[in-house]
């Protein structure tokens, strides 16, 4: 017998998530995205900061459910500098 899903929390959600853009990290990210996509909020807005527009081409199967906010600004990776890929 099939359960019927959960009801929605019933709150409006600004989540911003912050990504540092490295292409390693992008499993990361989707998962992030994804477990919080499916927590059912009555209403979400749910934001990715980021250092690259390349991430928004990146995470494009998310659609318009996901906005990007790009700052150029914030220069290299740290993942650089710690050796991570």
């Amino acid at each position: 017998m099939r359960q019927a899903a959960p009801a929605p929390i019933p709150v409006r959600a600004l989540i911003h998530v912050t990504f540092h853009m490295h292409p390693g990290r992008l499993g990361y990210v989707r998962e992030v995205v994804r477990g919080i996509q499916e927590a059912r909020f009555t209403a979400l807005d749910l934001i990715v900061d980021t250092n690259s527009p390349k991430t928004a081409s990146w995470l494009s199967e998310f659609g318009n459910d996901v906005k990007f906010r790009v700052h150029q600004s914030l220069g290299q990776s740290v993942y650089a500098d710690l050796g991570v890929s």
